[in-house]
């Protein structure tokens, strides 16, 4: 497309032709900069963001890495349910000497009340026997 000027002798022509083409081309520049400044913060952000990431991996893995695991929860754990279980054994065999006859819905609805009942009493004795490590 071009621009009719009849009043414009050659050389004038000439200089607003240049004219226009370092418009161009410095619209180009600018353009090319400011894509490369943001193919820049791109990059300096996906770094960034790398590097957060990498430091938040290590600082779980070490955090638990340090963190010592309880030694005696498992001990302890186990011994609380054979305090349970030998409460439960233990009415069992008294509510069958002492009252035979007792319906069987009955001596369950018992046995699981002392299951539970025996729990914090349970708990206690293993927390003397295996404590906590500090």
């Amino acid at each position: 497309m071009t621009v009719d000027t009849p009043d414009l002798d050659g050389d004038s022509h000439s200089k607003l032709q240049r004219q226009a083409l370092g418009n161009v081309r410095r619209l180009y520049e600018k353009l090319d900069d400011r894509d490369k400044l943001d193919r820049s913060a791109e990059r300096r952000f996906m770094i960034g963001a790398g590097v957060t990431a990498l430091v938040a991996v290590a600082a779980l893995g070490i955090s638990s890495m340090t963190r010592a695991p309880d030694s005696g929860a498992l001990e302890r754990t186990r011994c609380v349910q054979e305090a349970r279980v030998a409460a439960v054994w233990e009415l069992k065999k008294e509510l069958m000497q002492k009252s035979p006859g007792m319906p069987p819905a009955e001596v369950d609805k018992l046995l699981a009340r002392r299951f539970d009942d025996a729990k914090p009493e349970a708990t206690a004795e293993c927390e003397r026997a295996h404590p906590k490590a500090s």
